[in-house]
């Protein structure tokens, strides 16, 4: 039984942007300069980006930033722990 991802929105709106941008998960994590892995927990549902991946995510995609930390949950206003 497949399980429920826990970011259904980043999960949604990442697979739109990358078949926009014709990006398999290992290609992203490529040009990310990232593990596989990593990509694919976020194709997956399982986690979301951090802020300086949010960073290199708005510079492959070309969109704003505000777009990315938007769509991955995320406050860059908050503090950090």
């Amino acid at each position: 039984m497949a399980k429920t991802p826990r970011f259904p929105h980043f999960q949604s709106w990442l697979l739109d942007r990358m078949v926009e941008a014709d990006f398999t998960p290992t290609s992203l994590a490529m040009a990310l300069e990232m593990l596989d892995g990593d990509v694919e927990s976020w194709v997956a549902g399982r986690s979301t980006p951090t802020i300086n991946q949010c960073g290199r995510l708005a510079q492959i995609f070309e969109l704003p930033i505000d777009r990315v930390f938007a769509a991955a949950g995320i406050d860059p206003s908050a503090p950090r722990s």
